[in-house]
């Protein structure tokens, strides 16, 4: 048994990304006599949510992005509630479960949260429990099913997305996408003319220039509506879906903390050091999507993931180990290892066009042709599958990604 004087606790926050990343590498660089280690996550399994929109046509793939967190080593206590505060002057962190509230205390706390609300509830679900969400994600399924035309509001990676699985499992339906400018606007004009083409090549029904009122979606004896802007005239479809991104409102538990409620930024995240540090609160990290990092600028899995790791060597090396192979592996601080910022890695999008095309996006160049549309959909298949097994812990999974970002510090380094 591990002695309780010489045991620190370390309480995760957040199973996504960056607090599973964490998780797997603290399980690698320490003991169970050195930490203990707590994940405080209301829900009880994991979903890659990247991937979460093929499920509205094949509910059976939602069990192939997802796994149940009890699987997760022995040695990880999970404890099922929501982060309500968190009190940094004497290192305690209040627990809700339903009605009830209870304290843990840290030696080390890790934040890896999320910090948004998506304008359309139904694709990315707060469902506590894996069976609900499975049940939610087939109510979904069917409503698409049922709808003989379905009308997509917002024209980013997701309503771009959701549009190329709907009108390929569906191709005698009447699916329209509306946006105010142009789609993928994030992406080179060569990613949205590629877009452009596809979908309309699979009769998606493009409406640019139109910009909606959202609180005037409202639903009628025939379907919804929508009003659109400026003007007195409305859209009309069995099913309308809002893909309007996330609102990047701050987590509660920060507005309940007044300690870390007075740290927050303009975009109401925290921000941190190059160590994912809270400066202002000694033995608490940040990553993810709710910290701001003077080099992390994208907010992606792979980011959370990476500070998930920083944080974990940082703990680890705070511990002092004492077996030469851990030292090893703090000291290495891989994949940190040639001492390159994140910010200056190459970047990969995928964006997919249904099971079997899509967009590859390196570093703002696309690939083109029918072949480098293929080729992004077996790129989005095999980011999707590693990234479940990495967030499992699965050797294969860890390997591949260690691999992968080291060979992004690699390409970075050489200049390539």
């Amino acid at each position: 048994a591990a002695s309780k004087t010489s045991q620190k606790t370390c309480i995760i926050i957040g199973g996504a990304f960056g607090g599973l990343a964490c998780i797997h590498h603290l399980l690698a660089t320490t003991s169970l006599d050195q930490l203990e280690i707590i994940l405080v996550e209301p829900k009880d399994f994991f979903e890659y949510t990247p991937g979460v929109l093929r499920a509205f046509v094949d509910p059976e793939h939602l069990k192939r992005i997802s796994f149940m967190l009890s699987g997760l080593p022995s040695r990880v206590q999970h404890c099922q509630g929501w982060l309500h505060s968190i009190s940094p002057e004497d290192r305690t962190i209040v627990v809700q479960k339903e009605a009830e509230r209870f304290t843990l205390s840290y030696h080390f706390l890790v934040i890896g949260t999320g910090m948004s609300e998506y304008s359309e509830p139904g694709i990315y679900s707060q469902d506590i429990l894996f069976e609900e969400r499975i049940q939610n994600i087939k109510a979904q399924a069917e409503r698409y099913k049922q709808a003989e035309s379905i009308l997509i509001v917002g024209s980013g990676a997701v309503g771009v997305e959701l549009a190329g699985e709907l009108v390929v499992k569906y191709p005698n339906k009447d699916i329209s996408l509306c946006y105010p400018r142009d789609v993928l606007m994030e992406f080179p004009e060569s990613a949205r003319t590629m877009c452009r083409e596809w979908l309309t090549k699979h009769n998606c029904n493009l409406q640019p220039g139109v910009k909606v009122i959202v609180s005037s979606l409202t639903t009628t004896d025939t379907g919804q509506k929508i009003a659109i802007k400026d003007s007195a005239e409305h859209l009309e479809a069995d099913l309308i879906v809002l893909c309007l991104g996330s609102s990047g409102s701050t987590p509660d538990f920060i507005s309940s903390s007044p300690a870390l409620a007075k740290l927050v930024d303009r975009h109401g995240r925290l921000p941190v050091t190059n160590q994912f540090q809270l400066s202002a609160a000694q033995g608490v990290y940040v990553c993810g999507d709710c910290c701001t990092h003077p080099t992390v600028v994208t907010k992606t899995a792979q980011m959370a993931n990476w500070g998930g790791i920083q944080v974990a060597q940082n703990i680890a090396q705070a511990l002092k180990p004492t077996a030469i192979m851990t030292r090893a592996r703090v000291a290495m601080r891989w994949p940190a290892l040639l001492l390159r910022d994140p910010k200056s890695w190459p970047s990969l999008y995928v964006v997919s066009l249904g099971p079997d095309h899509g967009l590859l996006i390196i570093n703002g160049v696309v690939l083109p042709t029918a072949l480098g549309q293929r080729m992004a959909s077996f790129v989005k298949m095999f980011i999707e599958n590693s990234k479940v097994w990495e967030s499992k812990g699965n050797w294969l999974g860890l390997g591949v990604w260690q691999l992968g970002d080291s060979a992004a510090c690699m390409v970075d380094y050489l200049g390539l």
